[in-house]
């Protein structure tokens, strides 16, 4: 557990930095885009901030979440255990039985621009159900709980 906590804590160093950068980012303001990406400016009780934001700066979030719990899955930890809360006996069971092929499709999943977590929930609902070929109940139930945990990360 040591080993999972000192390998993931520069991950989630930079997860909290991107996080801060976002949140500034989505406040509503008037936003100049360019091609490589948005500088918004906005007012905050009389102060100006202009923040930098590449396009797809959410996507980059949720990419980096998403493959952090792959390695999660496949090495233990917290992020694990917040999946494995949400499910019952069965689907548990499917999800210890899976976990390797499981955690290598999230990190194919992670290569999708501009990802989000409900399209992370219904491309591995998909491979739960089409590649594993696991009932619809328990696929739903790992694929919910995969994605409340993305959610429970972010």
């Amino acid at each position: 557990m040591d080993r999972c906590k000192k390998l993931f804590a520069p991950q989630r160093a930079w997860l909290a930095t991107i996080a801060c950068v976002v949140v500034v980012a989505s406040v509503p303001c008037a936003a100049a885009t360019t091609s490589t990406g948005q500088v918004a400016e906005f007012n905050s009780s009389s102060e100006t901030v202009r923040a930098s934001v590449p396009s797809g700066a959410r996507g980059e979030i949720v990419k980096h979440a998403a493959m952090l719990l792959a390695d999660a899955i496949r090495h233990g930890g917290d992020e694990a255990a917040e999946v494995l809360k949400h499910l019952d006996k069965g689907a548990a069971k499917a999800f210890r039985k899976h976990s390797g092929t499981i955690a290598n499709a999230l990190d194919k999943i992670a290569l999708i621009p501009d990802l989000t977590t409900q399209i992370v929930k219904e491309k591995l609902l998909s491979f739960l159900r089409n590649v594993l070929k696991l009932q619809g109940g328990t696929a739903l139930q790992i694929a919910d709980a995969v994605k409340a945990a993305l959610d429970w990360m972010l």
